[in-house]
């Protein structure tokens, strides 16, 4: 399920199924990220700030690839 979001930082967020979802940059493109937790996907979706949300829950904890 895609989630567009209002950030100036992430346009979207993508659940992809059994615990990997795509983030869309604004500037940087698409990144999958994989083994996240579905509650955290929920409440990085949920967040009043997605951009805060994934600086502090995401970014770095969970390997990424890059998607064209």
């Amino acid at each position: 399920m895609r989630h567009e979001v209002s950030s100036s930082s992430i346009s979207a967020i993508e659940e992809t199924g059994r615990g990997t979802m795509i983030v869309e940059f604004v500037n940087r493109g698409k990144y999958e990220y994989f083994d996240v937790p579905l509650e955290v996907i929920q409440e990085f979706v949920a967040a009043p700030s997605v951009g805060r949300y994934f600086n502090q829950n995401i970014r770095g904890r969970y390997r990424e690839e890059a998607r064209s």
